[in-house]
């Protein structure tokens, strides 16, 4: 980072510069703004400290923060006035751009990080609206409900786990109830209901209770995921998810629209 002093010093050197008149040069007669450039330059320590942070890998954006400036004001009075050229070519990404892209793309700097809860009403339309076919690991066509159930089944395949999606219909309280997912064992022998609802999917406490009352009568295990999260591969995260649900609708939309020619 520019130590403090530097950063006060391009601040207020910024300021009396705009209150002349002018721009950067006028070729005919130089303008009140630059003959003022050239009787108050910029010290030496700190033209050579701005200079040396952007030749270090930092670009435009990051300095443009330090100095509280927007990009473009800051684009250009780095190469109006500190005379700093914009990098070409394959020199555009820097290292130091690139490392610090891969730190912000990651847990609490990333812009997707709590994103369900910074913004609840998208997420109420995204995580319920998505549906869709779903190619499990034997090559069958299955029908799921969000991107959240598609989420869950790929962990399920992915862990070699025996699944199947809302076969039985259960009776609770007089209403009719049907899980989300039905887990086996080895021998083909049901033993647990999974219910993906999120935390902003409707009726999720009147659908708990089914799901309580129907495992404790048939002796099977509850699982009722709220966290996606831990669900989702290493390395990938929920919009990526999202993204490549929706390219697998598109392409079995495609695919039938071609079968119907």
């Amino acid at each position: 980072m520019l130590t403090d002093n530097t950063v006060q010093t391009i601040k207020k050197w910024r300021f009396d510069l705009l209150s002349k008149n002018g721009t950067v040069n006028q070729k005919r007669q130089p303008s009140e703004r630059y003959n003022w450039s050239l009787i108050n330059p910029l010290p030496d320590s700190v033209l050579n400290e701005i200079i040396s942070y952007y030749e270090s890998g930092n670009g435009y954006k990051t300095i443009a923060k330090e100095l509280n400036l927007t990009y473009m004001e800051c684009r250009s009075f780095l190469i109006n006035w500190i005379k700093i050229n914009p990098r070409k070519g394959t020199n555009i990404v820097t290292d130091e751009l690139r490392k610090k892209r891969s730190e912000n793309a990651k847990g609490s700097k990333s812009n997707f990080y709590n994103w369900i809860e910074k913004r609840p009403e998208q997420a109420k339309k995204q995580l319920k609206s998505i549906q869709g076919w779903y190619l499990n690991k034997n090559n069958e066509k299955i029908w799921l409900r969000s991107s959240l159930e598609y989420i869950y089944a790929k962990w399920l395949d992915k862990n070699n786990i025996k699944w199947k999606t809302e076969v039985k219909t259960y009776t609770a309280s007089e209403k009719t109830y049907r899980p989300d997912f039905f887990i086996y064992d080895e021998n083909d022998n049901l033993i647990e209901i999974v219910e993906i609802k999120g935390n902003y999917f409707n009726n999720v406490e009147e659908r708990s209770k089914k799901a309580i009352y129907v495992c404790e009568k048939n002796n099977l295990k509850l699982n009722i995921i709220f966290d996606i999260q831990p669900y989702i591969e290493k390395g990938s995260y929920y919009i990526k998810e999202l993204k490549a649900w929706k390219q697998i609708q598109k392409q079995f939309a495609e695919k039938s629209s071609q079968s119907n020619i």
